[in-house]
């Protein structure tokens, strides 16, 4: 019932004219840092997924719904990272449970996987290793642990896909410089960003993990994903990056 009453909710707003926006909230993208900004400004509590500012309806979902979920009378925004940055971040999330804000257990596989490396840097060794089963071990590990087992790609489905919905996306912000971004992004909708997080809220990771990768790491990290920076490049191309 309460998904209908939603629907019904979401068509209200659009025949009183606001804009339905959505965040498309990608997996260590900075997402739960803008969500809760967002909800702190919620001034209508039917729906706490659901953030009206002036005429805009900001609409917060779960990491599942992508562009292809946007239907073409509304809109969406979401930001990109450096790939070699976000599998830091997504490794050391999943190695210590997501704590302390989304504490969630290992898989089964997560577990076996973090028994074998204990640092972003020594699963990026072990997948540009020349022995066939340190790197067929890597590559499973990559493809098993959460947050790093996805690509930003996936949010927007294909190249191709996202030139095709380019009028549906609002605006891109990138998670380094994003508070800048937001403000200006926020800006094209007449309004204004205000960041109201502290680390805990944002889910910044603990001061003593490492987030360090050898040279040659890097490079190992930067093929594997390849296609995320190719989403970087389309980005820019349709001058979707706030700069």
């Amino acid at each position: 019932m309460k998904k209908y009453i939603y629907k019904f909710y979401i068509s209200i707003l659009k025949l009183l004219g606001f804009k339905i926006v959505h965040f498309l909230h990608i997996r260590k993208n900075a997402g739960t840092s803008i969500a809760n900004s967002l909800i702190k400004k919620n001034q209508f509590k039917l729906f706490n997924n659901v953030i009206i500012q002036n005429k805009v309806a900001f609409l917060l979902h779960n990491h599942g719904f992508t562009l292809v979920d946007v239907k073409d009378d509304e809109f969406c925004f979401f930001v990109y990272r450096e790939p070699v940055s976000r599998y830091i971040s997504g490794f050391n999330s999943r190695l210590r449970k997501g704590a302390p804000t989304n504490y969630n257990e290992w898989t089964k596989l997560e577990e076996k996987y973090f028994s074998i490396y204990n640092t972003a840097e020594e699963l990026a060794v072990d997948l540009a290793s020349s022995d066939s089963q340190s790197n067929e071990t890597a590559k499973l590990a990559l493809q098993s642990i959460g947050h790093i087992n996805t690509f930003q790609l996936d949010w927007v489905r294909d190249l191709d896909y996202l030139r095709k919905r380019r009028k549906s996306v609002l605006f891109v912000a990138r998670q380094k410089y994003l508070d800048q971004d937001l403000r200006l992004g926020f800006q094209q909708l007449g309004l204004n960003w205000e960041n109201a997080n502290d680390d805990i809220e944002s889910h910044a990771a603990p001061s003593n993990q490492s987030k360090k990768l050898s040279e040659q790491s890097k490079q190992t990290i930067t093929d594997w994903y390849s296609k995320d920076y190719q989403l970087l490049q389309v980005l820019l191309e349709l001058n979707l990056i706030i700069k």
